[in-house]
C-alpha cells in the first residue's frame, strides 16, 4: 500500500439542515455518515463520468 492509497481527512462544512437529512440517509442505508457522502460523491462521480474507473482501477462496464 502506498501513502496515495491512504485516505485522507476532509473537513467539511455544511448547513445543519443537510448534516440531519444525510445522517437519516446513513443510518437508512445502515452507513457510517461517511460511508453515505463517499458512496454519493462517488454515485455522483460516475453520473457525470460514466467511463471513469473505480477505486479498484478497473473501467466500469
Amino acid at each position: 500500500m502506498t501513502s496515495n492509497d491512504i485516505a485522507k481527512t476532509f473537513n467539511l462544512r455544511i448547513p445543519p439542515e443537510l448534516r440531519s437529512w444525510l445522517d437519516g440517509e446513513a443510518r437508512k442505508n445502515m452507513r457510517s455518515l461517511n460511508a453515505e457522502i463517499v458512496y454519493r460523491l462517488t454515485q455522483a462521480k460516475q453520473t457525470q463520468d460514466p467511463g471513469a474507473e473505480n477505486s479498484s482501477g478497473q473501467q466500469e462496464l
